[in-house]
């Protein structure tokens, strides 16, 4: 509006002179600019009704825990994360601390993109780029938040799930989950999980703290998490480890480096039906990780995004986030203990043999849990 109203001004300036066209050709006018500035005005009022002018102001004026209720962090986490992506960021007049407010705002809940655009007096397709401009950065940040721990790093993993339930060696608990999307037009079938809805597959592995160790995210939903997981970068990297394992689901396949419960087949034994509530106990801590991350980053609920590539960088995203806060904040973070509910792939993948070394690793892993009970 700004824009019309000065070629207005500007035209009303040239042919304003009295012995050039005369008072009465002025005063028509400057009556013509009056109508067409209120016209304007009216149309914009009518185009962005609800847009909430000076939001951002007042968040800075919240109390702490005000702040955190809303955004799901400390006012000092969120100044930290600032300083942390406020270097990578492409720059435009919006300042950091109100790129990042509307796209947490963006992730921690469902409201629709026009509602969070209005809220923070923006545009829908300003909002569009500055969200996706933050989580691509969240995701160059990836490496230094969610990192692959070292071989020394292993034995201080595994000490942290004995001290909880006394499963030994476990380095990590591993489990996909699925992320609710618009059904593409592309490939459609593909995207269609078991529970007959659009979906990307996750998968995590994350330590007895529910700090992400690993992530991978991309594969349509209709893909088992075996098949996932025999083609992410974390299966050769797994070949290497001996000592100790990842706990998983009976989705995955058993082997040294991956421990499986016993198939219940009605005839398990009193050792083996031990063993699988105490691998139960000890793997559902991906599972609540989960849940802490969908329960602090709702839209991860149903992320509504047509672009499927686009997907997977909110995803990590928001994993980064999740990590980023356990790491500033602690399990303080932890405002939820559901555990996942929106995991499809349960069962064993059909047809797939079980691991001879890995049954007798397991085994082993049984008579020890047994003697220590």
């Amino acid at each position: 509006m700004a824009a019309e109203k000065a070629i207005l001004c500007v035209l009303f300036e040239e042919f304003s002179e009295p012995d050039e066209i005369g008072i009465n050709t002025c005063l028509i006018l400057q009556n013509t600019l009056d109508v067409t500035v209120t016209a304007l005005a009216v149309q914009n009022k009518r185009e962005h009704p609800n847009r909430v002018k000076g939001f951002v102001e007042t968040v800075a004026n919240y109390c702490d825990p005000t702040f955190a209720s809303h955004f799901g962090m400390k006012r000092q986490t969120f100044q930290a994360l600032c300083e942390k992506v406020g270097p990578f960021l492409v720059s435009v007049t919006l300042d950091t601390p109100k790129k990042l407010l509307c796209s947490i705002w963006l992730l921690a809940n469902q409201e629709s993109f026009g509602g969070v655009a209005e809220r923070f007096d923006m545009s829908k397709g300003t909002l569009h780029y500055i969200f996706s401009d933050i989580c691509e950065v969240l995701c160059t940040l990836r490496n230094e938040y969610i990192r692959w721990p070292r071989e020394d790093e292993y034995a201080n993993l595994a000490n942290g799930f004995q001290d909880k339930t006394g499963f030994p060696g476990v380095i990590g608990a591993i489990d996909g989950t699925h992320i609710p999307i618009p059904a593409p037009t592309l490939r459609r079938n593909s995207y269609i999980n078991r529970k007959g809805h659009a979906s990307i597959h996750l998968q995590a592995v994350c330590t007895s703290q529910m700090m992400f160790l690993d992530v991978y995210t991309g594969w349509p939903g209709s893909v088992h998490d075996a098949w996932v997981f025999q083609n992410c970068p974390l299966y050769g990297h797994l070949q290497d480890v001996e000592v100790y394992h990842l706990l998983g689901d009976s989705a995955y396949p058993l082997s040294t480096s991956l421990i499986t419960p016993y198939r219940d087949n009605g005839h398990l034994s009193r050792r083996q039906n031990f063993f699988n509530t105490l691998h139960s106990s000890t793997r559902d801590v991906i599972e609540r990780a989960f849940g802490l991350l969908k329960g602090k980053w709702r839209r991860l609920k149903y992320l509504p995004m047509e672009d499927v590539k686009k997907v997977p960088v909110v995803i990590t995203a928001a994993c980064v986030l999740h990590n980023f806060l356990l790491k500033e904040e602690g399990l303080h973070y932890q405002d939820c203990e559901e555990l996942d509910g929106n995991n499809d792939n349960h069962d064993c993948q059909p047809g797939h043999p079980e691991n001879t070394l890995g049954q007798r690793k397991r085994d082993e892993l049984a008579l020890v849990l047994e003697k220590d009970d």
